[in-house]
């Protein structure tokens, strides 16, 4: 403290609530000081203090907004799924049976609209190299998919088969071709 100026000293002393710190010189500013820190460690701990405030653990929603979106839309395509088939009955009920088989056929398209599957179609084998070096794999593509979004789906069929092909050779060649066939139905003109 010895180092320190008197306008700093002054500032620590009003700070620490030391009376009449503004006529002190600059030794009487350092024993007040020094007096009253000795005081506050020799002294009893004050009771009354407030408790300490503790953190509590996070604990996450228990659904995240993407899933809650999910569920809202799951619903939202089960609820269509049944009025249209409601609708469809309804359809049928009015109609002579010989147009009743081709708008069976129309219920039945309609119904798959809301069939997509989240499970991989299947890897096949299409040509085969007499020497087994060179193997043909094929998927069949599924409609109402886009390229990245067929792609994620098929990645784990993808790389089981590259892993087995592994064990069976000891080296491998790979080349992957996506075909992408895509049809403009009913253009609009504007």
């Amino acid at each position: 403290m010895n180092t320190m100026k008197v306008i700093e000293l002054k500032a620590l002393a009003k700070s620490r609530g030391i009376p009449r710190y503004s006529k002190m010189r600059k030794q009487e500013l350092i024993n007040a000081i020094e007096q009253l820190d000795v005081h506050l460690l020799d002294g009893q701990i004050p009771t009354g203090l407030p408790v300490p405030l503790q953190p509590t653990p996070y604990i996450p929603p228990k659904q995240s907004v993407v899933q809650r979106l999910k569920n809202i839309a799951s619903t939202a395509t089960s609820k269509t799924k049944k009025q249209l088939n409601q609708l469809a009955d309804w359809i049928l009920s009015y109609i002579p049976t010989p147009i009743k088989s081709r708008l069976s056929d129309l219920k039945k398209k309609i119904s798959k609209l809301y069939e997509i599957s989240d499970e991989a179609p299947p890897i096949t084998l299409k040509e085969k190299a007499t020497n087994e070096t060179f193997n043909t794999y094929t998927i069949e593509g599924r409609p109402r998919y886009d390229p990245l979004e067929y792609l994620n789906l098929t990645r784990p069929s993808v790389i089981k088969t590259m892993q087995d092909e592994l064990k069976k050779n000891n080296g491998l060649k790979v080349k992957l071709i996506l075909h992408c066939q895509m049809k403009k139905e009913k253009p609009c003109h504007w």
